[in-house]
């Protein structure tokens, strides 16, 4: 089963980041619960921060690459979309 992981609303860090996780604490976190798939949410539909709106799924594929982590194993999707594991 995916687990659903924030990657939005982070910047500027040192206001957000007792709140909400980056794109790079994201991969981490995917990481260290050892998730097999992670979906990336709580980004492009508010703008509550300073980050572009959709900045994170851009950010998150470079923390991927920055990890060695595949860009399937930790995925972003359209707003209503689905997947199947």
């Amino acid at each position: 089963m995916p687990c659903s992981i924030p990657i939005g609303a982070y910047s500027p860090r040192h206001i957000m980041s007792p709140v909400h996780c980056s794109p790079a604490d994201s991969v981490l976190l995917h990481h260290d619960i050892k998730s097999k798939l992670s979906v990336g949410m709580h980004w492009g539909t508010f703008v509550l921060t300073d980050e572009p709106v959709n900045q994170p799924p851009q950010k998150l594929k470079e923390a991927l690459a920055k990890n060695g982590k595949k860009e399937d194993e930790f995925v972003t999707i359209d707003i209503g979309a689905t997947i199947t594991s």
